[in-house]
């Protein structure tokens, strides 16, 4: 038996995919780059399996934005 499930079924448990990201990114471009993973892995067994590959996550994507300097626009 093949059994077909709808992804609207699930849309109304979480905010979607594309939500997600565009505050991960506004939160990102607003400086709180700690803050953005923490709200994208909300929630996420990743969060709680490698909690240290999202630390080296986070220190890297500082590291960016301090070498790179901030997205304009």
């Amino acid at each position: 038996m093949i059994l077909l499930i709808s992804p609207s079924l699930f849309a109304a448990t979480g905010p979607s995919y594309q939500v997600k990201t565009e505050k991960f990114l506004e939160t990102i471009v607003n400086g709180q780059v700690d803050q953005a993973y923490d709200d994208l892995f909300k929630d996420s067994p990743i969060l709680k399996l490698k909690p240290q590959d999202i630390d080296v996550t986070k220190r890297q994507t500082n590291m960016l934005v301090s070498l790179y300097g901030k997205k304009l626009g």
